[in-house]
């Protein structure tokens, strides 16, 4: 029998980022079934719950998805009253999206099992380690957004 040798890929950002989602997320999507929730939701509910509400522009650019893809889930949570939009006090052809009492319940139930899985991740890692990987995953995400050289 042959022993399985990591590929040199483990090393590669992007690879890596990859395979800890994927995986992430396939538990996490278990634990989301009983609310009727998939991880695009969740996003998208989390976005409104932090931002305290945001134009669909900005909660796609939040959430990580398409534009199109935050229309249909935003129907639907408004349609399941978990959403609601109010026109923007500036310019009333602009929607603002923010959560129902309804949808920040439902925040507030899967919240902590969000954080159940990232302590379950981060389990030995020192309080240092988990704020130093938090502050370079920030950096990254700005210097994704710089010029590459």
């Amino acid at each position: 029998m042959t022993s399985h040798k990591e590929s040199p890929l483990i090393e590669i950002i992007p690879y890596l980022f990859r395979r800890l989602t994927t995986e992430l997320n396939a538990v996490i999507v278990k634990d989301l079934k009983p609310y009727d929730i998939n991880l695009p939701r969740w996003r998208t509910i989390a976005v409104l719950h932090y931002s305290g509400g945001v134009n669909i522009g900005e909660l796609a650019r939040l959430s990580s998805l398409t534009q199109p893809g935050t229309s249909q889930i935003i129907d639907k949570l408004v349609a399941e009253n978990i959403a609601i939009r109010t026109p923007r006090k500036e310019d009333n052809r602009i929607m603002k999206i923010s959560l129902t009492k309804r949808g920040e319940q439902l925040f507030n139930d899967i919240f902590p099992i969000i954080l159940q899985h990232q302590n379950h991740l981060t389990s030995d890692f020192t309080s240092e380690e988990t704020e130093l990987f938090i502050s370079m995953c920030k950096r990254m995400l700005i210097n994704i957004k710089k010029q590459p050289i």
